[in-house]
């Protein structure tokens, strides 16, 4: 019998955190994670992450951006 177990909140969590890094260091555009060979690649590495829609990584990649500024500006 296949059961299908969720991923706990904090690793979901921690998927999309990497993948929005993925996509800044790399510079690549949100659209990239709409792609269906995309969405089958990452099922293939893990089938119980569902990758999130762009504006779920927006909200990830302004808040690693805004961080990032605090980090900055405390520094200077």
């Amino acid at each position: 019998m296949d059961q299908v177990y969720k991923l706990l909140p904090a690793v979901r969590a921690r998927h999309t955190a990497k993948l929005a890094g993925f996509l800044i260091r790399d510079a690549r555009p949100a659209a990239l994670t709409l792609g269906k060979g995309f969405r089958e690649f990452v099922h293939s590495l893990n089938p119980r992450y569902k990758v999130p829609g762009r504006k779920t990584i927006g909200e990830y990649t302004e808040a690693m951006y805004d961080a990032a500024r605090d980090k900055v500006l405390d520094y200077i």
